[in-house]
């Protein structure tokens, strides 16, 4: 199965699409600079037996939102206190689970610096998020204000069905739109990751139809295919999906092959130039 896209002719195709084959190398990839100009990736048919593990991991639907679980808590003693519990309340479960993600995650960590070489990475860390999910509102994620470094992150898909992800603007388009309308620039003083909560809260949650006035691509991401990017700088939202992992790295900004791309960097260059018209407009439907 591949993935589909629905591409709305109102915003820039954000999406860049690989198909593995069996005569596919990973280091011939080398997606730096199509990572750095803010595009979505998407790779399909690259499948390491690894999965099986997870596909058929039973997932479960909860109420309510819950947080994702990190690597270095699942792996800790799996008693009543292990934060796999809540999911699978079976101990000899856990602990094949706790087993087998060791091998996974290696493996997804070579194929990130396999498809990046150049980039050196701060941290490398494993979110799991094994729970339905459906309807999430369109949304940037906020980085760490302990952090400098530029972001990535590798998702995929766990389930055997489908994950059906919805993208918007991005950070210069919103910021553009509304400059005037919400008095950003009243708020240029702050630092990047202080100034994105002001645009999440003051200019995204503020509009509760936000969905709706929008325009948005829609991605359906196949079973065990991967979608990478840099969160902070796309508005993004799950429609629906099942089980996914996280992969989420930082970059050095050192290593990047253009630093203006850094996200913190950018930021800068809208304080400069707000009104640049580089920026294309966005159209909102009524």
């Amino acid at each position: 199965m591949k993935s589909q896209f629905a591409i709305n002719d109102k915003l820039e195709n954000p999406f860049h699409h690989i198909t593995f084959s069996e005569s596919s190398e990973i280091e011939d990839l080398a997606l730096e600079e199509i990572f750095e100009a803010g595009k979505v990736i998407v790779i399909d048919n690259w499948v390491p037996k690894e999965l099986d593990f997870f596909f058929e991991a039973r997932g479960i639907v909860f109420d309510e939102w819950r947080p994702p679980i990190y690597s270095s808590r699942i792996l800790k003693e799996a008693n009543d206190k292990n934060d796999l519990w809540d999911y699978y309340p079976d101990k000899s479960f856990i602990e094949l689970f706790q087993k087998n993600i060791i091998k996974f995650q290696n493996i997804y960590e070579d194929f990130l610096r396999g498809i990046f070489p150049s980039y050196e990475f701060e941290k490398l860390m494993f979110s799991w998020r094994m729970n339905e999910l459906s309807l999430g509102n369109l949304h940037f994620d906020i980085p760490e204000s302990s952090f400098s470094e530029h972001q990535i992150r590798l998702f995929v898909n766990l389930s055997k069905r489908p994950r059906v992800i919805e993208f918007g603007p991005t950070f210069e388009q919103i910021v553009k739109k509304f400059l005037k309308e919400d008095n950003l620039s009243d708020y240029f003083n702050l630092d990047y990751d202080k100034f994105l909560e002001v645009v999440k809260a003051k200019t995204i949650q503020a509009r509760k139809f936000e969905d709706h006035i929008l325009p948005r691509h829609f991605l359906s991401l196949a079973p065990g295919s991967i979608w990478i990017s840099n969160a902070f700088n796309i508005l993004h939202g799950v429609v629906f999906g099942e089980k996914t992992v996280c992969l989420e790295g930082r970059i050095f900004e050192v290593s990047l092959k253009n630093p203006l791309s850094c996200f913190k960097n950018k930021y800068s260059e809208i304080r400069k130039k707000p009104q640049s018209d580089k920026i294309q407009d966005i159209f909102l439907y009524e």
